[in-house]
């Protein structure tokens, strides 16, 4: 997890989404270096 944090760190990006897939104690350590969104059932996002 360290190197995943770290790159996504290095991204600076403007927020992450977390799936469900994403369990608890990862949730915590990504929100300490990102802004971190839940994704609902249903959300679309969309890319420029």
């Amino acid at each position: 997890m360290a190197g995943t944090l770290q790159y996504i760190q290095k991204q600076e990006l403007p927020s992450l989404h977390a799936c469900h897939c994403t369990d608890i104690y990862s949730k915590i350590a990504l929100c300490r270096i990102s802004n971190l969104k839940e994704v609902g059932v249903g959300l679309a996002l969309e890319y420029e």
